[in-house]
């Protein structure tokens, strides 16, 4: 069916999610999932893992994860996701991230859930973001119909697989 006749624009939303590699946090694994507006995946991009040293942790202090998440992770994996499934808008799960915002010219929310998340499935955006309300994109927040926290659970899980897996990401 030609999505040209019906009307219908097929919408890509990201989710950028930066985990660490182990429980002491010595290391981390950036991840993209871009999904459809139902939440389907349509493409899924990870870095290797990032892993500072102490020198690097002392000089960085409480920029180092934000750098990591944005210069190291969101940016370079933004520009590996190909070109049909560039996002509309992303949503990041840690609020230092949307420093990105002075880096792209796409809306990035930041989702935390909401109080009762557990019930109904929902999220809370506790902060607009600069530019969104001007933005065209910004009806897309209604056109989305899935839980907007669970696509970081699947990334969670899968850079959580992929570290078991392969030793690039641990």
């Amino acid at each position: 069916m030609d999505n040209t006749t019906t009307g219908f624009v097929h919408r890509k939303v990201g989710f950028f999610m930066l985990n660490p590699t182990d429980n002491s946090e010595s290391g981390f694994v950036g991840a993209m999932l871009i999904t459809d507006e139902k939440g389907l995946p349509l493409e899924f991009k990870c870095t290797e893992a990032v892993k500072p040293n102490k020198t690097q942790r002392v000089l960085y202090g409480e920029h180092l994860k934000p750098y990591i998440a944005i210069n190291l992770s969101m940016i370079p994996l933004l520009q590996r996701i190909s070109n049909e499934n560039k996002p509309d808008i992303i949503f990041v799960c840690d609020n230092t991230h949307l420093e990105v915002r002075n880096e792209i010219a796409l809306p990035v929310l930041f989702l935390k859930p909401a109080n009762n998340a557990q019930e109904i499935g929902n999220a809370y955006i506790p902060q607009a973001a600069k530019r969104f309300s001007d933005d065209s994109n910004t009806g897309l927040l209604l056109e989305l119909n899935f839980d907007l926290l669970e696509p970081f659970d699947r990334i969670k899980t899968a850079t959580e697989i992929l570290g078991t897996q392969d030793e690039r990401f641990r």
